[in-house]
């Protein structure tokens, strides 16, 4: 598995964090340090979340034994399922076993791409901060012009759904890292840390999102703070 790399530039100035693939354990929201306003919204705001939320639809698109791909006997047991995500679209889901070798495959892939786009949401204030979500694609990348940094997706990047309080705190995390893999960087990425935290309780900063396929975006809490440009549009 790739592992996360950062490189501090200018007071973390054009950093880029090339992502690993991210399990669930990522999409959640940290404790590390947890602001008055999160500790107030936060039930509600997961209800919010939750009600947006269409019912997913599933449909199999293939069920049966075909030739197994690695031992080459017909024991490999294989579904194709289309599945409506609520905020990619349809996926296509491969799962297959071969009870001969042992193999197993699972892989997830967009069915359908959207217009790719740029999201632009400045949060205003902490509440901006705890109630709005981050919607990242495995194509997504993001930025804070005014914090300085960037997260690239990688070769094997995973989908997340968070809040952006918790993608920030996703960002102190990586700065965490940065100080042990180079440690005279130290004064210079804590300075960072203690801005972060301070943009998590007050807001005043903004985050770029840009998706090629169209499937990142930011679901805000107040509807003012964001922008969406279709960059298909833009280079026309």
């Amino acid at each position: 598995m790739t592992k996360p790399r950062s490189v501090l530039q200018k007071g973390l100035a054009g950093s880029k964090m090339d992502q690993s693939p991210l399990s669930t354990s990522d999409i959640k929201i940290s404790t590390a340090k947890p602001t008055a306003t999160s500790n107030l919204f936060m039930e509600g705001c997961i209800d919010r979340f939750l009600n947006y939320c269409p019912i997913p639809a599933m449909t199999v698109v293939f069920s049966g034994e075909v030739t197994c791909p690695v031992c080459g006997s017909k024991s490999f047991r294989y579904v194709e399922l289309l599945y409506e995500t609520p905020f990619f679209g349809n996926v296509l889901i491969q799962s297959g076993y071969c009870s001969a070798c042992g193999y197993r495959l699972f892989d997830v892939e967009y069915a359908e791409v959207g217009r790719p786009a740029r999201v632009i949401f400045t949060a205003k204030d902490g509440l901006d901060v705890a109630k709005s979500f981050l919607i990242r694609s495995r194509t997504g990348a993001v930025h804070s012009p005014d914090l300085g940094f960037s997260l690239e997706p990688g070769t094997q990047a995973d989908s997340f759904i968070t809040t952006v309080e918790g993608f920030m705190y996703k960002v102190i995390d990586y700065a965490e890292r940065l100080k042990l893999l180079q440690p005279e960087t130290a004064e210079k990425v804590d300075q960072f840390i203690d801005t972060v935290y301070r943009k998590i309780e007050e807001g005043g900063f903004t985050l770029v999102v840009e998706d090629p396929l169209g499937k990142s975006f930011i679901m805000p809490y107040r509807q003012e703070t964001v922008r969406v440009v279709h960059l298909d549009e833009a280079r026309g």
